[in-house]
């Protein structure tokens, strides 16, 4: 048998490395059609699934495949905190653009006087 732990030998200190904390931050620059989303919801306010944004920017999709798409710009934009997720949604996330989320660069928290709608070509 192995002799008892005593703390004789304990130092006190943990070596441990956090990945999520030495990993940097994705500086990635969004695309054109989560930017064109993330100008569609600043503008019009409110908040927004999936479903909702694709069938407002990406009419001509299947209703499925709308949401698909529009679901990964919700994701790229949330990561990146540009839009906020809607804290009184219980089952179904929506997301907007909050006064505490941070504009994509070149734009404003600001919104414009005209909802951009239809897709961004």
């Amino acid at each position: 048998m192995s002799a008892p732990l005593n703390a004789t030998g304990y130092t006190g200190t943990v070596h441990r490395q956090f990945p999520a904390l030495s990993r940097p931050v994705r500086a990635d620059p969004i695309s054109a059609e989560a930017a064109t989303a993330w100008r569609f919801m600043r503008d019009a306010g409110g908040f927004y699934t999936a479903a909702e944004l694709g069938a407002a920017l990406r009419p001509e999709l299947t209703p499925q495949r709308a949401a698909m798409t529009a679901s990964r710009w919700l994701v790229a934009l949330f990561r990146r905190r540009h839009i906020a997720a809607n804290p009184r949604a219980i089952r179904i996330k929506s997301y907007g653009v909050t006064t505490r989320c941070f504009s994509i660069p070149g734009e404003s928290l600001e919104p414009t006087n005209e909802p951009t709608t239809g897709s961004p070509e």
